[in-house]
Parts: C-alpha cells; sequence; structure tokens
C-alpha cells in the first residue's frame, strides 16, 4: 500500500522569553488517541503528555481527517483563563509564524496560553515531536491517499446496498454538523429511517469526490447537502466563492441525474471559527454563499432548507442557546433544524399525495389488518402511513405495531384500506 509521508516544519509556541518550559502538553483531536490515551471534544477529553527535558513525542492515531490542538495548559486552565493564544498551521503549508496572528481564539489578548492547531488531511498514525523552540511533524499516512475519506462509511455503505430498498431512503451529507447530529438527537435519524454522512473538517470538495460513494450508490430518494461553512473557514484552502457553489451544484446535479430529489441546506450562521481566528469576515460570507444557494435552488426547481434565518442573532452570530462554540449546534439547535428539514422531506418523499392515491384506490371491504386497542396486526405483509403521509410501520404478516389514535392507511400488494385506532 501507497505510504503518504509529509513533512511540516512549523514555528514553536509563542513563549515568552520569561515563560517556563511547560510540564506537560496536551492533545485533544476528535475520536483519536495520543500516546494511548482517548481525546474528543465534547466533552473535552485531552491526553496528557509529560515533557521531559524540554521535548515530547506524542504519536497521534486517528480514524479520519481531523482538526488537532495542542495545549501547553489543561482543559480546566483554558476554561478558566478563557484565553489560547494560537500557532496556526497546516499539513501542505511549510511554515507559519504565530506571532504574525493579531488574535485568538476567544479574541481576548495574548500571552498567558500556549497553543497549537493542525490540521490532519486524512486518518492514519501521525508523530509529534515537540520541544520548547521547534515543533516538528512527521506524517505517516496509511490510507493510500484517502483524501476524501472513503473508508470510513465504506463498511455501512455496502450493508445499507444489500438490504431492501423501500424507495424512502434519506441521506444527509455534510460536515460536522450532520456527522455530530446523531450524537445529539438519535432518535431523529432512527426513528425516520434517515441516513447520514457527515464527516467532520471537510469542506465541498471533499464532499464532492464522495457524492457517488456516500449517496448515489445508496440510491436514496432524497439527499439533503449541507456544504460550505468550513470552505469559509479555509480548512481545505483559502476560499474562492465560485467554487464553493460550484462543488455544491455538482453534488445537486449529480443527484438530479441519478433520480434523487436535492435539498440544499443554507450555511449555518457563525460567531467565530475558534480553529481559524484569522477569518473575520466570515458573516459576509456565509449570507452571500446562502443567497447563491438559495438563488440556485430557485433556478433549478431544489428545495432550500433555511436554518440561517432560524438560528441567526441580530448581529448574525449563531443564537448563543442554539450552540456551545459559536459554529455547531448543541441538542437545541439541532431541534431547530429538525422542525425546519422535516416537513420539506416528507413534502420530497411525496408522502401524503401517495396516501390519498391509495386510499382513493382502497377497497372498504379488504381487510389488511387487525385492530386491537392501540395494536395492529397485519394480515399480510403491508406497510402503514399516518394522516400526514408519515410511514410509521412495515409489518410482515401477523407482524405488530403500538399506534397513537389516528386514521391510518395500509397498503398491500393486494390493495390499500383506510383503518382507525381509537
Amino acid at each position: 500500500m501507497k505510504k503518504l509521508i509529509l513533512s511540516l516544519l512549523v514555528s514553536a509556541f509563542a513563549f515568552s522569553s520569561q515563560a517556563a518550559v511547560p510540564e506537560k502538553i496536551y492533545v485533544l483531536g476528535s475520536n483519536c488517541e495520543a500516546n494511548g490515551q482517548k481525546t474528543g471534544w465534547d466533552p473535552w477529553t485531552a491526553a496528557s503528555i509529560d515533557v521531559v527535558d524540554g521535548a515530547a513525542t506524542v504519536v497521534i492515531k486517528c480514524p479520519k481527517a481531523v482538526s488537532l490542538n495542542i495545549y501547553t495548559a489543561s482543559p480546566e486552565e483554558l476554561r478558566e483563563a478563557e484565553k489560547i493564544d494560537y500557532l496556526w498551521g497546516k499539513i501542505g503549508e511549510t511554515e507559519i509564524n504565530p506571532n504574525s496572528l493579531e488574535s485568538d481564539m476567544f479574541g481576548v489578548e495574548q500571552g498567558v496560553n500556549n497553543s497549537g492547531y493542525l490540521n490532519l488531511t486524512c486518518g492514519g498514525t501521525w508523530t509529534l515531536k515537540y520541544t520548547q523552540n521547534l515543533t516538528r511533524v512527521t506524517v505517516d499516512c496509511k490510507v493510500d491517499n484517502d483524501v476524501a475519506n472513503f473508508q470510513r462509511y465504506n463498511a455501512d455503505n455496502n450493508r445499507i446496498m444489500a438490504e431492501p430498498n423501500d424507495g424512502t431512503r434519506v441521506v444527509f451529507m455534510g460536515n460536522s454538523i450532520t456527522d455530530n447530529w446523531p450524537s445529539f438527537r438519535s432518535s431523529f435519524f432512527t426513528d425516520n429511517n434517515f441516513i447520514g454522512r457527515g464527516i467532520g473538517g471537510q469542506t465541498s470538495y471533499e464532499m464532492l469526490l464522495r457524492f457517488r460513494e456516500d449517496v448515489v450508490k445508496l440510491k436514496p430518494a432524497v439527499v439533503v447537502i449541507s456544504a460550505g461553512t468550513n470552505d469559509i473557514a479555509g480548512n481545505f484552502c483559502s476560499y474562492v466563492e465560485g467554487r464553493t457553489i460550484g462543488n455544491i451544484e455538482s453534488m445537486a446535479e449529480i443527484a438530479q441525474a441519478n433520480g434523487i430529489k436535492v435539498l440544499l441546506a443554507s450555511v449555518l450562521p457563525v460567531t467565530a471559527y475558534g480553529w481559524a481566528p484569522h477569518v473575520t469576515d466570515h458573516k459576509d460570507k456565509i449570507e452571500a454563499l446562502n443567497k447563491l444557494i438559495k438563488d440556485y435552488a430557485a433556478e433549478k426547481g431544489f428545495t432550500y432548507v433555511d436554518y440561517y434565518s432560524k438560528m441567526v442573532a441580530s448581529d448574525r452570530s449563531i443564537i448563543a442557546s442554539y450552540s456551545e462554540d459559536g459554529v455547531h449546534p448543541n441538542n437545541a439547535g439541532y431541534e431547530v433544524m429538525e422542525g425546519v428539514v422535516l416537513p420539506l422531506i416528507r413534502k420530497a418523499l411525496d408522502a401524503s399525495g401517495a396516501v390519498k392515491e391509495i386510499a382513493a384506490e382502497s377497497k372498504a371491504e379488504l381487510k389488511l389488518v387487525d385492530v386491537d386497542g392501540n395494536t395492529v396486526t397485519a394480515l399480510q405483509p403491508l406497510k402503514v402511513y399516518d394522516c400526514s403521509g408519515k410511514l410509521v410501520a412495515v409489518l410482515t404478516r401477523e407482524g405488530s405495531a403500538m399506534l397513537s389514535t389516528g386514521v391510518y392507511v395500509a397498503s398491500a400488494e393486494n390493495g390499500a384500506s383506510r383503518f382507525s385506532v381509537n
């Protein structure tokens, strides 16, 4: 297997001449290991690495491309001080001078804590050698140049493709906002049989690369595409608006060509990109990109999913109660998003129209279910829809389900019939 070996020499953390050599460094990265210790963001879980004689070696293992932060203060100290000086570096760039940055993560003056940021461009094993005056990163990426992280969902894609497709699959394509969603509100995906295909840190460039593997091959009825915020943050390359909207348009056109209905989501409002403090014009860029997405959706007859207007504060930041870090939604934020997108998905599936058609053709004398209180038992394999058109149950012969009071339609191969649960 081909190995990708990269070496990055970056400037040291911005220590003052009076600063003492730290006794430890702390490593945070989503779902990674550093010297065998687990790391994570929610909650902050840092690997603690001893600095011996002013130096430390950290072996980092990550299953996918991630953002990695290295601190010389513990997460508890950082939260208390609310102050981090950022060293900004990306694999692929050669040298970055932290003293050229004028702002830090929290917009507070520099000089207390020191921090480094690296964007790991693929999964694999990374070795970071830390000294007081020099940080050298040697990359041994053993994923055969898997820039788009195809391996992330490969096994689950194969599982889904092997299952029967009832024509109601919905795939959410996106970045960490999509990736984190099931962790906060898993029932939204499990109850609706939605498929999440978000990967943290990704831009529209990587999403376009994996769109066929992670969306088209699953043969969904609907795709919800959420892209753009990491482009603006500069996660992949410098932001070029025309290229980002072009990538979004390409995904939409690929979906349309394969008979998939397209929902294009707005970029969420952002207070500040904590990992990219040098990006300060993001609010203007987000509004401009959202206008392009909305106009393109209207032109092509796609559905525009307007999360932005429901989540934006008067200063164009994300409403504080909807996010802990100013970028990613929390549970309350996701609840708002679900209220926006779910009716649009149901409309795209046209389930209510299908139910009306089924009901119009139904035969009053056709009995497909037995109803006992709230328990419905199928007399043959069938699907059950509620009055809004939502698919609420798929039952085998003699299979049963508990339903709330209401009117339903049972649909089987030989016909359909209405029934009530009282």
